[in-house]
């Protein structure tokens, strides 16, 4: 009987993708993935924080090695003035991006202090932490803002 369970393990375990002798190769299961920090300020021309500034953030600008969708983010600033992705922003994208577009706009017309020309700038993606594995590293980007009042 026991030669039975054996023989139709033997067939059985390898289709549910399970193996009889042990290996010394990891295999690794997943998907790739990067911590990833957009951060700055907005400000008028006196130095004060914009509250409810619109921060977009665009990944138009990909490197060769990444043949994805374009990212797309919104943000909002703050009563300070200050804007920042959520904690555990996570994804791998970022880890193929060289530069990101960032624009910023007064969607709130006078209230917060007054109408703002829309900003739009280019910066860069930068890696501050090495990966290894499906883990790729920590990448951060966003820059300080000064608007101009219409």
């Amino acid at each position: 009987m026991w030669n039975i369970i054996v023989k139709v393990s033997r067939f059985l375990l390898p289709l549910l993708g399970f193996a009889l002798v042990e290996s010394c190769a990891q295999d690794m299961y997943g998907c790739p993935y990067a911590d990833f920090e957009a951060k700055g300020c907005v400000s008028d021309e006196d130095g004060k924080g914009i509250q409810g500034v619109r921060v977009v953030i665009s990944a138009d600008y990909l490197n060769t090695n990444y043949s994805g969708a374009p990212l797309t983010d919104t943000l909002w600033t703050d009563h300070k003035g200050e804007y920042i992705t959520k904690p555990g922003f996570v994804t791998e994208r970022f880890a193929y991006m060289d530069k990101l577009k960032l624009e910023f706009e007064d969607v709130d017309g006078a209230e917060n202090g007054g109408e703002f020309q829309k900003v739009e700038i280019e910066v860069p993606v930068i890696q501050v932490e090495e990966g290894s594995g499906w883990y790729r590293g920590a990448f951060e980007s966003g820059a300080d803002v000064t608007m101009i009042k219409k």
